[in-house]
């Protein structure tokens, strides 16, 4: 499995596209490769397109709530919200075949609308089928976007089960399931781990 992802990748859609092409040329013929991108979602081209599609690249798209609460967090380099931007790109992958899934971090801005937020995904986007929630993590020096662990925990729990009931896989939550019925640790937590 590889992922693309930190900064922007689809910056440099030539480097990007080119390395997929190579990924999948030098890709043992016994075995499966997976490829996926993580990606704010700005950045969107028909050669892109055909090349995700055409290699069977899962585009995961950094979408943490509805407009006005995501455009707080999630803004160009001119401090300007790009929800419009990425719910139209997201909807032109999908119609071009692209496998779409989402990555939703956790926030103070989002946490109180996870579950309706879930449903809205849901409804608007029927095609996409996984989704990520990315916890916010305390440190020393406090982070203004944690939020309470057992609210986030509750309010996690309310958008998982909408998920699942649209058939929605919802990966942080089902990846440590197996270990916590298990009861043992789960060390990483990282989806590209």
């Amino acid at each position: 499995k590889i992922v693309f992802y930190g900064g922007e990748p689809t910056l440099n859609k030539e480097v990007l596209i080119k390395s997929i092409s190579y990924l999948k040329e030098k890709q043992p013929k016994d075995k499966k490769l997976q490829i996926g991108i993580n990606t704010n979602g700005s950045n969107y081209s028909k050669d892109l397109a055909e090349a995700f599609k055409e290699n069977n690249v899962t585009v995961s798209v950094s979408l943490d709530s509805f407009t006005e609460i995501n455009d707080c967090t999630r803004v160009n380099k001119e401090g300007k919200g790009q929800t419009s931007i990425i719910l139209e790109n997201i909807k032109k992958y999908i119609e071009n075949g692209v496998q779409v899934s989402l990555s939703i971090t956790i926030n103070d801005y989002n946490i109180d609308y996870l579950p309706a937020f879930a449903k809205f995904i849901c409804e608007e986007f029927p095609e996409i089928k996984g989704v990520g929630f990315n916890l916010p993590l305390d440190s020393r020096k406090g982070n203004k976007l944690f939020v309470d662990p057992e609210y986030t925990g509750f309010q996690v729990y309310g958008a998982f089960r909408i998920f699942r009931k649209y058939g929605v896989y919802e990966d942080r939550v089902l990846r440590r399931l197996k270990h916590l019925l298990n009861e043992k640790i789960y060390l990483k937590d990282c989806g590209a781990c």
